[in-house]
């Protein structure tokens, strides 16, 4: 068990700062790019897409500087951790599967900024790493749709969720090597 595990209390003081600070943040970025040219959108994007990668980045030094990097816990294999990479290869280099991908996975992302669980800790760098990581998923798939033109193909839900199927046995291995929960399929 986790000793660090936090949540974060539906309406409690964190909670509307979090969402308060992320809403607003993500209206300005749409309202920002809504009349720029392609070639802006398509920047605004890859600005998107590398602060994705730095924060993974910077999240997995921090841990390794606190001594809180686990291999039972820290590796992306929750849907959020493949969804942040999906997101930045998204907004980086563009791809439609990609997008389909981050639309349909995103779903939990929303679920999990409106009930954050933060397992490594209560700080404020926590929260706003969380904040990041997983409001990135969420702006992502919305940014891609409204100022970079994606549009899910007909059919996309089911080849998503065929595909997503997939990741069972291989992340339910890493769960065995680790003795890991990754997408909570053991516990």
């Amino acid at each position: 068990l986790n000793h660090l595990h936090h949540t974060v209390p539906l309406g409690s003081r964190d909670w509307m700062y979090m969402n308060g600070i992320f809403w607003s943040v993500f209206a300005m970025v749409l309202i920002i790019a809504k009349n720029k040219s392609e070639s802006f959108r398509k920047s605004l994007g890859w600005g998107l897409g590398a602060l994705s990668l730095l924060n993974f980045a910077a999240s997995n030094i921090k841990m390794f500087i606190d001594n809180t990097w686990y291999i039972e816990n820290s590796l992306p294999l929750h849907l959020c951790g493949m969804s942040a990479f999906i997101a930045a290869y998204l907004l980086i280099r563009g791809s439609q599967i990609s997008y389909e991908f981050l639309v349909y996975w995103g779903a939990g992302a929303i679920h999990a900024f409106l009930t954050p669980e933060i397992t490594n800790g209560s700080s404020m760098y926590n929260h706003l790493e969380y904040s990041i990581s997983h409001g990135l998923i969420i702006l992502g798939s919305v940014y891609a749709t409204l100022r970079l033109g994606y549009v899910p193909r007909p059919g996309s839900w089911w080849k998503v969720f065929l595909y997503t199927q997939l990741t069972i046995p291989i992340i339910g291995g890493a769960n065995y090597l680790t003795g890991g929960n990754y997408m909570y399929l053991c516990q």
